[in-house]
This record gives C-alpha cells, sequence and structure tokens, in this order.
C-alpha cells in the first residue's frame, strides 16, 4: 500500500496540476488568480532521495527523465490526475 503525509502528497498533486496546466498563474494581495498573467511550464526539475528528475514539456507530451530513466507520457494523464 502506498502511504505518505498530506505534504508529501501535496508536492505530487502540484506536480501533476503544474504540468497538466501548462502555466503558473500569477496572483493578487488577495491570492486571487489574475487570468492574464502566467509564466509557462517549460521544464520540472525535482530532485528525490539520490535521483534528479527532469519534466520536460512538449507539445502534448511530458519526457521525463532522470538517471537511467526516459519515459514520454500524454499531458492528458497528468491533468486526469490532478483532478482525481
Amino acid at each position: 500500500m502506498i502511504t505518505g503525509n498530506r505534504g508529501e502528497w501535496s508536492e505530487i498533486y502540484a506536480l501533476f496540476k503544474l504540468i497538466g496546466d501548462g502555466v503558473l498563474n500569477q496572483g493578487n494581495q488577495n491570492i486571487e488568480r489574475i487570468e492574464q498573467a502566467f509564466y509557462p511550464i517549460i521544464k520540472v526539475l525535482r530532485s528525490e532521495l539520490e535521483n534528479d528528475f527532469e519534466y520536460k514539456l512538449e507539445e502534448d507530451s511530458v519526457i521525463i527523465s532522470g538517471k537511467e530513466l526516459t519515459q514520454k507520457i500524454p499531458v492528458q494523464s497528468f491533468q486526469k490526475r490532478a483532478s482525481d
């Protein structure tokens, strides 16, 4: 069984959400989203234990590379996981 605390699950959700949306929206002083102001997500770098992973967005896919690993996954998979 997979376990984790709230912080650990929040990290995974944030990863899925950022990659699924492809943008990081800016907010105002009231923490309200400013729709027209955003940063496009090009790449996410993640360090976990002794491994570093790179999630690179390319059109409708995400290229995941790390120690001895390269995988291509559709962005829709991240969108679905973020909404589950």
